[in-house]
């Protein structure tokens, strides 16, 4: 379980029903976190304005501090940025590569989506598991009609429910 060491103090878990556009329902589980915002220096780039929060001292997007929080519990990872078509680990612009196992399995969902537009937000393996976490901020965002159709295609292709997550986020009362 990929919050499982780190939910015990910080978040609450529960779970989320998505409708597939099939009309099936699929339930996913679902983590409610609160992030800290950044009150250090600005961040220049911003990607039209994304909120930076502070994870233990360091300026990130949620999606990168979430992604460190995955791979505090023994995942690696990486940020599907398809804002700018690639994929990160930090907020220095350093772009990663997946491993070729996880790359095949990312084509297979996307050549069944017929495209790559709505995979979730991370995508994250261990052994020989994947899973896909999508990260939504608390009353301002919601799952959108490609992330259904994405998680509907990777269940076509045999990865499992359990290999999807949300985290729904939200900044810290001061």
């Amino acid at each position: 379980n990929p919050f499982e060491r780190w939910r015990a103090a910080s978040a609450a878990k529960e779970t989320q029903e998505i409708s597939l556009p099939s009309g099936k329902k699929i339930v996913v589980q679902k983590y409610c976190i609160l992030l800290d915002a950044w009150s250090g220096p600005p961040i220049h780039d911003t990607y039209g304005g994304k909120i930076i929060v502070n994870l233990n001292g360091e300026a990130l997007f949620a999606e990168l501090a979430i992604l460190h929080l995955v791979e505090n519990d023994g995942w690696d990872g990486l940020w599907v940025d398809t804002y700018r078509n690639r994929f990160l680990y930090s907020m220095k612009d350093e772009g990663g590569t997946l491993p070729p196992w996880v790359e095949a399995r990312y084509e297979e969902i996307a050549a069944a989506n017929g495209s790559k537009n709505g995979c979730w937000d991370l995508l994250a393996w261990r052994g020989d598991n994947v899973l896909f976490v999508e990260c939504k901020r608390k009353g301002k965002d919601r799952i959108q009609s490609t992330q259904e159709r994405w998680l509907a295609a990777a269940l076509k292709v045999g990865v499992t429910a359990e290999s999807f997550l949300i985290c729904e986020w939200d900044l810290r009362e001061k």
